[in-house]
């Protein structure tokens, strides 16, 4: 006997939608000891994409044909614009699309945080921390404490020159999940390292999107300008889909967390 109709519809409205965020073609990390990359959620395109904009957004001139320049000149021009935006921001980390070069610095790294080796720091310095306000105790130089007063919550490092909490990243639930994992995986971002060089070899796929600002016909994308418009451009050619696709992850994302906010 099939069930009533009112029943059906409401079994199919009860039905949860596929999970928010994309595909990651290229992920980064080993799943072992780091995390691995394989899905990208909306608060990593929202990050992602601020810097991303921020950037070019002081180049928005750089987005445009210059005076006598010939457009497959301009469209070369602007997509290199696009990879620099990658690679110094270093904002798409997530993506093994972009490579980069270590060397390691006259100071040797260590490989094993103080709090495994120094049982009594705790006790006078504050070190790892979770929560909305900092730890109460005074943090030492490269104190990690994952700032829980936002939406998403965010890894702060303090640093002793600047006397000040300086965002790193914002941090996934499900990697709070393993706290100590995840504090020892930290620190090893904070040891020292110099980065050489930052590439973006495959940047050849922001050809379009730079023809398409070139030539003025961005479309609906382009609505909210130039900057973010590319912007989403170049997420979406590290994620292999279309910058409406992105914009339109963003827009959602950015809409239900502001209603989420206000109640």
């Amino acid at each position: 006997m099939r069930a009533p109709r009112e029943s059906r519809t409401a079994d199919r409205r009860r039905r949860p939608g596929p999970a928010p965020g994309f595909r990651n073609p290229s992920p980064v990390g080993d799943g072992i000891e780091e995390p691995r990359t394989d899905w990208i959620p909306p608060h990593f395109l929202d990050f992602t994409e601020q810097r991303l904009r921020q950037h070019l957004v002081a180049r928005r001139k750089e987005l445009r044909p210059r005076p006598g320049e010939g457009i497959e000149d301009a469209i070369r021009r602007i997509a290199r614009v696009g990879r620099r935006a990658v690679e110094e921001t270093e904002a798409a980390w997530w993506s093994g699309q972009i490579g980069s070069y270590t060397e390691e610095p006259a100071k040797p790294r260590r490989e094993t945080p103080p709090w495994r080796w120094n049982q009594t720091r705790e006790h006078f310095w504050a070190t790892r921390h979770v929560g909305p306000t900092p730890p109460p105790k005074r943090p030492a130089h490269g104190a990690l404490w994952v700032d829980t007063s936002t939406a998403a919550p965010i890894l702060r490092l303090w640093g002793k020159k600047k006397r000040a909490w300086t965002a790193m990243f914002e941090v996934p639930d499900e990697l709070l999940k393993d706290r100590e994992g995840f504090f020892d995986w930290a620190w090893l971002l904070t040891q020292p390292t110099v980065l050489r060089e930052t590439m973006w070899p495959h940047y050849s796929a922001l050809l379009p999107a730079a023809r398409a600002l070139a030539t003025g016909k961005m479309g609906r994308a382009g609505k909210s300008g130039r900057p973010a418009f590319f912007a989403c451009a170049i997420l979406g050619a590290l994620l292999k889909v279309s910058p409406e696709h992105i914009a339109d992850a963003l827009n959602h994302y950015r809409r239900t967390r502001s209603k989420g906010r206000s109640l």
